[in-house]
């Protein structure tokens, strides 16, 4: 701590948090993780921010401010704009990959002074998943609010064409900044894409269990080398960080499969159901048919009946 206080003093003043002792760049980086009231500059050249509670009438008295206030709708938008326009580029690997995402971190620092490189790949790591769980709860029909920065999502993760990985260096990110047609910006298909189709083709019921679980495969497969792509980058970022090992990835895809497995055994349960219901209906209009024609039948050579009686009286 000492190194960085030292080296604060002799480039500029630093802003840290009284409370999480987080430090930034900007003072207005510092105001944006909370409500704060500043002291004077120590000798090393670091303020110290301090909390100050806040009252609001949707709140209680002790409300303090929550440091995700950072990313506001705005701020997603634009950093969902600057990734689709590199969104092919992030398809890059080793060190090109490594400066895709700090070209988008600079774009980002015009709007967002003293963002981080970390703080940027987070956040899109979370839209991710905020976007995947939407489309999970939309294909079982629930109920579920849709941000509107989504919009811009699904027009580069929706229209996934292909599965390939595109090499391209800075010079090609400035043209996707530029001039980028939006056919070349679409790249393969994705999880929301074959979750659409699914739904269609089980409605026409043109696909089987074996192609159902090969969909299912794919999709996982896609978001683990997306994981695995972003793990890297995190390694690269900090090569002395040992991180330990886990066992996330394989506990999702664990609870992946068997949700799925339970979504498609209810989806067959119910169009078995539909299809038994359906012939039912069908039967009992064959026998209301056959009845009222009986009636008919019967009416008929009851008149006859009646109309021999009267010539032979």
């Amino acid at each position: 701590m000492m190194a960085d206080e030292e080296e604060a003093s002799s480039a500029r003043l630093f802003y840290r948090c009284g409370k999480c002792n987080t430090l930034y760049n900007f003072m207005e980086n510092a105001e944006k993780c909370c409500q704060v009231t500043t002291t004077p500059p120590s000798a090393s050249g670091i303020v110290t921010i301090t909390k100050t509670e806040i009252l609001d009438n949707d709140c209680s008295p002790n409300y303090i401010p929550s440091r995700h206030d950072m990313w506001s709708q705005e701020n997603t938008e634009t950093l969902m704009k600057i990734i689709k326009n590199n969104y092919n580029c992030l398809k890059s690997k080793g060190e090109k990959r490594h400066e895709v995402w700090n070209h988008i971190t600079e774009e980002m620092r015009k709007t967002m002074p003293g963002i981080t490189r970390k703080q940027v790949a987070s956040k899109w790591k979370n839209v991710k998943e905020k976007f995947r769980k939407y489309e999970e709860k939309k294909f079982k029909n629930q109920k579920v609010q849709r941000p509107d920065y989504f919009d811009i999502i699904g027009t580069f993760l929706e229209g996934r064409q292909q599965d390939q990985v595109v090499e391209c260096g800075m010079e090609d990110v400035l043209k996707h900044d530029q001039h980028t047609p939006s056919q070349e910006q679409e790249p393969e298909k994705v999880y929301a894409k074959l979750l659409k189709q699914t739904i269609e083709e089980n409605k026409k019921g043109k696909k089987t269990a074996s192609k159902r679980q090969q969909d299912q495969t794919t999709l996982q497969n896609h978001l683990d080398e997306e994981e695995q792509q972003q793990e890297e980058g995190r390694e690269a970022d900090y090569p002395f960080t040992q991180s330990p090992p886990t066992k996330k990835s394989s506990r999702r895809i664990y609870s992946a499969e068997v949700e799925q497995t339970l979504v498609l055994f209810l989806k067959e349960t119910k169009r078995h159901n539909t299809e038994v219901e359906f012939h039912n209906t069908q039967i009992r209009l064959l026998f209301e048919k056959i009845a009222t024609s009986m009636e008919v039948k019967n009416k008929l050579l009851k008149e006859v009946i009646e109309k021999e009686n009267v010539m032979e009286t």
